[in-house]
This record gives C-alpha cells, structure tokens and sequence, in this order.
C-alpha cells in the first residue's frame, strides 16, 4: 500500500493546521485564567477590607447597646 504525495502533504498540514489551532487556544485560555486569578484575588482583597469593616462596625454596635442599655437601667432605679 502507498500513499501519494497529495494524502502525505494534505494529513501533514491538517495535523499542522489543528496543532497550531489548539496552540492558540491554550495561549488564550492562559491569559484568560491569568486574568481572572487577578480578579479573583482583587475580589478576595475587598471582601477581607469589607469583612473587617463590617466587623467594626458590630462591634461599635454592641459597645453602643451596651451603654444605651446601662444608661436605660441606671434611669429605671
């Protein structure tokens, strides 16, 4: 069995055509997944910065309380 030129030369730049093919895919599937670890990242910076402040905030609620409830009890003797 032989092959031809032609078939040789035409499966060769198909294999060449796909390999390249999946080569640019893999490149841009690279840089997608490099930008969405920085906005992964990004995000997780805000929601700590966001959590902390909330946390504060709580907090400066329950002294508040605190104090509105002791000054309540401290007028009801």
């Amino acid at each position: 069995m032989s092959l031809s030129l032609e078939w040789v030369i035409g499966v060769l730049g198909a294999g060449m055509l796909a390999a390249t093919t999946i080569w640019f895919n893999v490149q841009q599937l690279n840089k997608n997944v490099s930008e969405l670890t920085i906005a992964v990242t990004s995000g997780n910076t805000a929601y700590n910065v966001i959590n902390g402040k909330m946390t504060l905030l709580e907090w400066r609620i329950d002294v508040q309380e605190r104090q509105l409830k002791a000054v309540k009890e401290k007028a009801d003797k």
